[in-house]
Formats: structure tokens, sequence, C-alpha cells
């Protein structure tokens, strides 16, 4: 359903964006953007030790407190709501997070966007789902990801804030630095087989992280795309083996999978607690994995998403700069 968007003044793109977990892989990227195009950045973060590019002004805070936070967000127009943990985490972080920063955009006037995924639906179709697909969610953190939605709507109908989701395949980049990347693309880099959890001819989808993050940015900026989600799915779907071999050309390396099965996860899962959320959401991997963007595509026609050649050359060179003792992406 489309919601109306609440009122809010129109932004210029000069103005302040506020980037929640910046030392992240959609939060460095959100970063990099925006300070390509000359536009006040913010950075929230944790860490005070990891470095950020120049020219980006450096908040430490705590994104579970709402007090803090606010403050952290003030004259903002766009508050970008990039935090992410590990999986065994996310009970204890993400709802307290989204209701803080809920808060913080509210009480800056700011538009609020959140970064999102396709783990509400619950298992998809093969032949893809619409923006308007039903949330079916069947996992507990796929409710979790609902749970977070579902604020961050009541408080964009009751006109506290203005609020835009893009709901995203599995992303991939400099930065993106979580596990099933790092199997995928620093073991080909290392001359090693990739390694995947189910079937490589199934389809897929993938995007490019700063392709991500300027999709977020328009989104922002265009308010009559507020009060909904989109789907920002990036070029069309292939075989994760097509994907693989992509990036073993990249590499220099030849192009072998690894097929983890399900119940090597499951079972290694009885001692990483990591691997045992990764067990929750097998079916992501054992299914062709579509969602369609033509809502998206229609809204912003001239949007042109990175192709995976040359996505996946950039980010194997990524990955060889940090074997090669290269800075982190965020202060590139």
């Amino acid at each position: 359903m489309i919601r109306q968007p609440a009122a809010r003044p129109d932004r210029s793109q000069s103005e302040l964006h506020v980037v929640l977990g910046a030392h992240g892989a959609v939060g460095s990227a959100l970063v990099r953007a925006l300070l390509a195009r000359g536009t006040p950045v913010r950075a929230v973060v944790r860490d005070a030790g990891r470095p950020l590019p120049e020219g980006v002004e450096r908040v430490i805070c705590d994104a579970r407190d709402a007090a803090g936070l606010s403050a952290a967000c003030v004259g903002a127009a766009v508050v970008h709501h990039a935090v992410n943990v590990p999986y065994p985490e996310w009970d204890a972080v993400m709802l307290p997070v989204t209701r803080a920063a809920i808060r913080a955009a509210a009480a800056a006037g700011a538009v609020l966007t959140l970064p999102g995924n396709v783990y509400g639906y619950g298992p998809l179709p093969p032949d893809g789902v619409a923006d308007d697909h039903p949330l079916a969610a069947t996992t507990r953190k796929g409710r979790l990801r609902n749970a977070l939605e579902a604020e961050l709507w009541a408080a964009h109908q009751a006109g506290q804030v203005s609020v835009v989701v893009a709901r995203m395949p599995d992303f991939y980049g400099p930065g993106v630095r979580h596990k099933g990347a790092a199997m995928l693309f620093d073991t080909l880099r290392a001359g090693k087989p990739a390694a995947w959890i189910g079937g490589p001819d199934l389809h897929h989808q993938f995007i490019y992280i700063d392709d991500a993050a300027q999709a977020l940015i328009a989104l922002a900026e265009t308010p009559d795309t507020h009060g909904r989600a989109w789907h920002v799915a990036g070029p069309p779907a292939l075989t994760v083996r097509a994907f693989v071999g992509l990036a073993a050309e990249a590499a220099g390396a030849p192009a072998r999978i690894r097929v983890l099965p399900g119940w090597a996860v499951k079972a290694l899962g009885l001692f990483s607690p990591m691997l045992r959320e990764v067990g929750e959401m097998l079916y992501l991997w054992q299914a062709p994995q579509i969602v369609l963007q033509a809502d998206f595509q229609a809204r912003f026609p001239g949007f042109a998403f990175t192709p995976h050649a040359q996505g996946t050359a950039y980010t194997v060179a990524w990955w060889q700069a940090q074997a090669d003792g290269g800075r982190d992406a965020a202060a590139a």
C-alpha cells in the first residue's frame, strides 16, 4: 500500500545528511556518495579509533541513546538509519536504534531512510515479488525486520517524520566485509574456490553497495517517494555461477564454487552463534531470490546501476587492497 507522505518542507541537496552507522557497509557508501557531490555529511559512529574521510563531521554516539542521537542529528535534512550489527545482536540492538532514529529525525524535522531487505516476505515465489507483496515472514529475523518497519510507518502516518525505505537484495562492493562476501570475493582473490550456500545455478540478485547508497539519497530527496517501501534490486538477476564467473575473471582465478550444504551450516551452528542465525535463513539461498523494481525504474528512469562485470572488478580490487594492507573503505 502506498502511504501518503507526512507534510515536510522540500529539501535542497546541499543540506546536511546524517549517517548513522557510518563505519558500516551502507553507511560508508553513503558517506562516499555524499562527499563526492559536496553535500555536508555528519557521521555518527561508536568507534572513535576508526578513520573517516577528510571533510566528514564525526559524532561519537551509541545510536541506542535516544537523547544523544537527537543531539547528533540537530540541523539534519536527512537521517540515514544505516546501523547494522551481526545477526546475534539484532534482538538487542535494532529495535532500540530504530526508535531512537525516529525520535532524532522527528526532532530535526528530517527525512528518515532505512536500507531494508527481503526477510520480511518469507520465501519468495520463483517469478519474483512486486513492492506490494504481502509481508509473511517465517523467521524470527524476518519478523523483526517487519517490526522495525511497522514502527517507521506508524511514525510517518502520525506525521512525526517522513520515512522512505529501500528493500534491496545482497550487497557487495567496497566495505562489505561480512563472511558471505569474504567467502566469495576474498577466496577467489586468493585463488581458492568461492564458497556458497545453496544451489549455484539458481538465479539471485546482487546490488553494488554504492548504487544502494545513491538510491537511498535519491529517495530521500524526492518527497513524493516518501511513505512507502521501494524495491531497489540492481541489474537483472543472474545465476550465482555466472556472478562467480565474473568475479573470478576479475581476480584472474578459476571460476570454482564450493557448495556448503544446509545440513553443514546447521551442524556448525551448534558451535557458532553466527552460523546458528544463518541456519534460520537458509531458504534465501535454496530458491531463486528475485524482487521486481518496476516502480523504482519508472520513478527514476535515468538511474544507472553498475554492471556486475564492473562491480565485481571493483570489489576484487578492494579485497586485494585489504590484503595488501590498504585503508578501510570509509577512509579511502
